[in-house]
């Protein structure tokens, strides 16, 4: 009589294996061991599981994997099905390797088998069978096999040939129907695209904005006033019919943000006009980098084809900018030449409210972020100088002079000519690029950094695993 004693092992279960004729193991699964045993009562094998097992079932026997466990005539292994009722895992065990694992798709089983399932037709091996606690029965499988006999006839392959060749017609009939009709089709793409026209308006004003729109600030007086650019949109249904499911979008740039940024119209009638209203608010004091708003209308027509308009919104420039004194000397300064006298400032940029008594020749403005910008028309040459002390602050005041410059001249029936003789900022524009160089490697530094940091976070993580698990903790240090 051999005894064996395994500590700390409250709930065993214990299986018998036949290795072959001569030899047998005798298997025991612990609440959180699984044990090999020799008839004489020594161990063969051992192994520690990860979670608490709730079944387990020895179904197998696999030869030596390595060629010296050939070369040494090495046992048998013992392949081993362990369910866990964590995550409903089972694992396949070749003695003490995890040779697979998978997840089952019912709960924990309380009990397992492998069966082999033969009908006249073909069989089925390897049925992983699970009992359930509740009474439910499932028969599993981790793998195919390819069926016997089970070719397909020829008729049945005819039949597929047939019913492709009848489809293959079908489409054909399809495709020169529509060729028929593409003179109908284009008509009715001018139906579609005239559904719906959008009509814009902007006005200035200084209004409270949202709550949620007050918190994407930041500001610390939510109820304070600010510049607000209200944009109009009006919608009309020139076709018959109207249009229905009308959803508009508003597109823009950071620093600006919209309130709100979509409305939804469920129908406009032939011949009805709708109005909506949009806001626009500098959140952050930054370089504005586009002045545009896209305005999206995607709706169904009259005809039930989806269709989409979309207009570009120029937004106005006391949105960006604020009066300033203009400054004589700058950094980075730009000069247009003009084939016409300088025109008058104050009347040109008459939107943006200043003092009554500054000069006629020059214009300040200043943005957000605290760049100022000035504007000096000469008085005997035919020149404008744009200049600050920020190079990328220089554009959208650029842009905005030359188009009002062309407004004003076209409106006076005259034509204006603007050019730029100084050579490209060169300088200025290799400072950008280092900058932007400096910052991306400063980010990749970051990125490093974090993943090393990363790793070290999952080794202390593993190291608290393992400590956990001991039976006998110990110090971490």
């Amino acid at each position: 009589i051999t005894e064996v004693v395994l500590d700390e092992e409250r709930k065993s279960k214990l299986s018998v294996k036949d290795i072959d004729a001569d030899d047998s193991c005798l298997m025991v699964l612990g609440e959180r061991s699984l044990y090999c045993l020799e008839p004489n009562g020594s161990i063969r094998f051992a192994k520690k599981l990860e979670s608490p097992p709730c079944c387990y079932v020895p179904y197998g026997l696999a030869p030596a994997e390595t060629e010296e466990a050939k070369q040494a005539k090495a046992p048998l292994s013992v392949l081993t099905l362990v369910a866990y009722h964590t995550h409903r895992s089972l694992a396949v065990l070749s003695n003490t390797r995890l040779a697979w694992a998978a997840s089952l798709p019912t709960t924990a089983p309380i009990a397992m088998a492998v069966a082999n399932f033969r009908s006249s037709e073909n069989q089925r091996r390897g049925i992983i069978v699970t009992l359930e606690d509740g009474g439910r029965i499932s028969c599993l499988y981790l793998g195919t096999e390819p069926l016997e006999g089970a070719t397909r006839t020829l008729s049945v392959r005819r039949q597929v040939e047939v019913d492709r060749t009848e489809e293959t017609a079908a489409l054909l009939r399809q495709i020169r129907s529509m060729e028929k009709n593409d003179a109908d089709a284009a008509d009715l793409e001018r139906e579609v695209t005239s559904d719906l026209r959008l009509l814009t308006k902007i006005r200035m004003s200084a209004e409270v904005p949202t709550r949620e729109l007050a918190n994407a600030i930041g500001v610390s007086d939510p109820d304070e006033e600010r510049a607000c650019a209200v944009l109009i949109l009006t919608m009309e249904a020139p076709s018959d019919g109207g249009v229905h499911d009308i959803a508009v979008t508003v597109r823009c740039d950071h620093p600006v943000a919209v309130d709100p940024p979509g409305i939804v119209v469920n129908q406009v009638a032939t011949g009805m006009v709708s109005e909506l209203q949009f806001r626009f608010f500098i959140v952050s004091p930054t370089t504005i980098s586009n002045a545009n708003a896209a305005v999206v209308a995607s709706y169904t027509s009259s005809s039930g084809y989806p269709n989409s308009v979309i207009k570009d919104v120029r937004l106005p420039l006391p949105l960006f900018v604020i009066p300033a004194t203009p400054e004589k000397e700058a950094a980075c300064k730009v000069t247009f030449e003009s084939s016409l006298p300088c025109a008058n400032l104050n009347e040109l940029f008459n939107d943006v409210r200043r003092e009554k008594d500054v000069s006629h020749n020059s214009t300040g403005f200043e943005f957000p972020c605290g760049s100022l910008v000035s504007v000096l028309a000469s008085r005997s040459s035919k020149r404008y100088r744009i200049q600050s002390n920020s190079f990328p602050a220089l554009w959208l005041i650029m842009d905005e002079l030359k188009s009002r410059l062309k407004a004003h001249f076209e409106h006076l029936g005259k034509s204006l000519k603007l050019s730029v003789r100084q050579d490209l900022p060169l300088r200025e524009y290799y400072t950008l690029i280092d900058n932007h160089f400096t910052k991306r490697q400063a980010l990749s530094e970051c990125m490093s950094l974090l993943e090393q940091r990363a790793v070290e976070f999952r080794m202390l993580q593993k190291r608290l695993l393992l400590r956990i698990k001991e039976k006998t903790p110990t110090s971490l240090g």
